[in-house]
């Protein structure tokens, strides 16, 4: 119909030019400085009306060199399937049905993309070692289900303890984030109800349990990642960024209040030779002196405006704090509070942080008067994804915060570089070696 309305729109086209439209003209052939359109979509609306497949020079000839190929079951079952009615280069259809091409297309397969191999075709072999370790899967993959509570649990830490109380049916090993849980076996049906108590008031629960997904070797890169992140906490590593070090065997740089700890970079990914695990070495340049003696040093050379020159210097750093080897990024300094404050507990009851800490960490608060740094913690950081509040930051003690990474004067002082690079390169070839 719309090719119909088109022809129609030509026509009257034609009419209002002035051309004649009462006597049958006699068949000429379509002239190339005009008319041409219509002669093609008149020639293409009468091999539609016969139900054939689209020709003329309307329709170009196949791209060379991609050529879909006929599924299994399209090729030894050719009674069942019809074959796609392909339009050859001179523009004639084969023999085919009216069927859709959509429907015909869909039973068309394309070869996989081929594994591209990067190793030379030239030259002399030679024999190279590098940190890429292959990582071989005793299973075929891994399980994905969801898991359903009945009457439905809020707390997270409580749908750890009911998937706990079944460990007997899905076994011990497992990886389960509250609503999806990670199997590396399968279970024997597609979906399993087991029946559990609350702890807290004996309440029957039904957990069912869906497989969702099989998830192949090569598709867990992200599982194995954090596989990997929960061996370097196993390992008591710190995380300091994005990479895990080791505390317990520090290199200190006395004479500039500076120590270099070592540490790895681990990463999964795909390789053209399968699943491979990087392992790198690193290091981390911590500063042996705390926040408040940095405060007070800057007292000592600006006593006028040191509440600027510390908030220049601090917000936005990162320190870390050794009582339980955290990493925090100063937001803010509370330079009305003191650590003789109080702040509410999840109990309700008010608690001062010298009392805090003493009771938490055994730390004793020698300054009294010290302002308090605010931490914010991120989106993600928070239990549930919920959005951080006021009341949900995070106070810290500038006695207790040790500052990491190097400051300009330092990045300036040539024998202060000169040492960090002999630690450095002398801290590979152990790791180097360890790998």
């Amino acid at each position: 119909a719309f090719l119909q309305g088109v022809l129609q729109g030509a026509t009257t086209s034609n009419v209002a030019r002035g051309q004649p439209t009462g006597a049958a003209q006699p068949a000429r052939s379509v002239p190339v400085s005009g008319g041409r359109g219509v002669a093609n979509l008149q020639a293409l609306l009468q091999t539609v009306g016969r139900g054939g497949g689209i020709t003329g020079p309307t329709v170009p000839p196949p791209m060379p060199q991609v050529t879909p190929q006929i599924s299994q079951s399209t090729a030894t079952t050719p009674k069942e399937t019809p074959a796609p009615s392909v339009v050859t280069q001179s523009g004639a259809p084969s023999q085919g049905s009216s069927e859709p091409p959509s429907n015909r297309l869909s039973r068309m397969a394309l070869d996989p993309s081929p594994v591209v191999h990067k190793s030379g075709t030239s030259g002399k072999q030679i024999s190279l070692s590098g940190n890429y370790i292959r990582i071989n899967c005793r299973n075929s993959g891994v399980y994905q289900y969801h898991v359903h509570f009945s009457p439905s649990i809020d707390s997270k830490n409580m749908r750890f303890k009911l998937v706990n109380n079944v460990r007997d049916v899905i076994g011990f090993t497992k990886a389960f984030d509250g609503f999806i849980l990670y199997l590396p076996h399968r279970l024997p049906e597609q979906e399993t109800v087991l029946h559990s108590k609350r702890p807290t008031d004996g309440v029957d629960v039904t957990i069912t349990i869906r497989l969702t997904k099989v998830i192949t070797p090569e598709q867990c890169v992200a599982l194995y990642n954090i596989i990997f992140r929960r061996i370097m906490n196993i390992l008591e590593m710190v995380q300091v960024g994005r990479y895990y070090y080791n505390p317990r065997t520090p290199s200190t740089v006395p004479q500039h209040r500076l120590e270099v700890w070592p540490g790895y970079i681990t990463s999964v990914s795909q390789n053209e030779g399968g699943l491979m695990l990087l392992v790198d070495a690193s290091h981390r340049v911590l500063r042996t002196e705390t926040v408040l003696q940095l405060m007070k040093t800057t007292v000592q050379k600006n006593p006028s405006g040191f509440q600027d020159e510390c908030t220049r210097s601090l917000v936005g750093t990162i320190v870390l704090t050794r009582y339980n080897n955290k990493t925090y990024r100063i937001d803010d300094i509370l330079w009305a509070k003191t650590p003789q404050h109080t702040f509410k507990t999840s109990s309700g009851s008010e608690l001062s942080f010298v009392d805090y800490y003493s009771n938490a960490y055994h730390k004793e608060i020698s300054d009294l008067e010290q302002p308090l740094l605010l931490h914010r913690p991120k989106k993600k950081q928070l239990p549930g994804g919920k959005v951080p509040e006021k009341s949900e930051a995070i106070c810290l003690i500038p006695e207790f915060c040790y500052l990491t990474g190097l400051t300009d004067e330092l990045r300036q002082d040539f024998r202060v570089m000169k040492v960090l690079s002999v630690l450095n390169y002398l801290l590979v070839q152990l790791v180097a070696r360890g790998i």
